[in-house]
């Protein structure tokens, strides 16, 4: 399913502040920063038009599935990126640009005159939040492996106790040379502390592990909190499996979002965002939506919190790397030692 990030016209200024441009109308502007909003799409009907397959608020514009978007013009930005200026039902929205390009801070963008002569281009899935099929999930009665879970069975969450398993989905994924993007997260037992996990754990990159700790406290004030698995792969024992050329992943959504007990270490079981809808195949996402069908009106809300406080890539992977070097030190320490009691011997 298509997805495109909007740069809402909120984060733009006029590049001549003592001229009157209006937003998506030719002209330039200054990109302030800011985050970009999702845009879940429908396959293109008749007449290729896009429509929202989810809800969005844009700035403080609501707008309700089922939202047409029309292109307004094409766009020029540096380092010859290209996108569109788009409007949803009629207002002006904001710029897409083509594919996973994004915009930095301070780039101007020309807003061209004239019709626009094409279609915002999606970006690549992303988001596959899943198990490697395999993986020992526990439940009231023992641990099961993940591919034999099914809507209505029962789990044992490390955070809610037993809980439904609401959904299921499996993904087969073959990777080429050179395409590391989704290639699975290893982590060896005991890799994130004593008995965690007490097996070999394969997940995606983007799956969520949680990890404890003071360090972790300080970045999110709590003392676990749930971070991407490839952005941990400087932890001793934590590798990504470069040689691996296929793969099955399974998604286990339950009730809400909740911590699972994955071959003895905390993950996370599957949370619906924009982007994890996106990376599903049509059926899998209509599928959620009947069990969850508030998500396509109220994305935001409906599904619930995230179970626990959540670690940005770029974060945990700063962590990884101090816990790292913070062992190197450790062992440092104890060889001085070892050496001053020779010495005394």
């Amino acid at each position: 399913m298509p997805v495109l990030s909007l740069q809402p016209w909120s984060q733009f200024s006029a590049a001549d502040p003592s001229k009157t441009v209006q937003p998506g109308t030719a002209g330039q502007f200054v990109f302030q920063g800011g985050k970009a909003v999702p845009l879940l799409l429908r396959v293109p009907g008749g007449a290729g038009k896009l429509e929202l397959e989810q809800a969005v608020t844009v700035g403080e514009a609501p707008h309700p599935c089922g939202a047409v978007i029309e292109v307004t013009a094409e766009v020029a930005a540096p380092d010859g990126k290209r996108g569109h200026a788009v409007t949803i039902n009629g207002l002006p929205a904001g710029v897409c640009l083509v594919g996973d390009q994004r915009l930095r801070g301070g780039d101007m963008v020309t807003v061209e005159a004239g019709a626009p002569t094409s279609l915002p281009e999606p970006e690549p899935f992303s988001g596959i939040l899943c198990f490697a099929a395999g993986t020992p999930i526990e439940t009231p009665t023992g641990p099961r492996r993940v591919e034999t879970l099914r809507p209505g069975e029962i789990v044992t969450t490390a955070d809610k106790g037993e809980m439904h398993v609401t959904w299921t989905g499996r993904r087969e994924v073959l990777f080429v040379r050179g395409d590391n993007r989704y290639r699975p997260v290893l982590f060896h037992a005991g890799s994130l502390g004593p008995d965690s996990p007490t097996a070999d754990l394969v997940v995606s990159p983007d799956h969520q592990v949680v990890l404890h700790g003071p360090d972790v406290a300080e970045l999110t004030g709590n003392t676990a909190a749930l971070a991407p698995a490839g952005a941990l792969t400087e932890l001793r024992g934590v590798r990504q499996m470069l040689g691996k050329r296929r793969i099955t992943y399974i998604h286990v959504m339950l009730e809400n979002h909740a911590v699972l007990r994955a071959a003895g270490a905390e993950a996370e079981s599957f949370y619906p965002t924009p982007d994890t809808l996106a990376a599903l195949s049509d059926d899998q996402r209509s599928s959620v939506f009947a069990h969850v069908p508030a998500l396509r009106i109220a994305p935001e809300t409906a599904y619930g919190p995230t179970a626990l406080p959540m670690i940005d890539w770029d974060n945990a992977r700063d962590l990884a790397v101090a816990r790292k070097e913070g062992a190197k030190a450790t062992k440092s320490d104890a060889d001085e030692d070892d050496d001053l009691k020779y010495a005394a011997e």
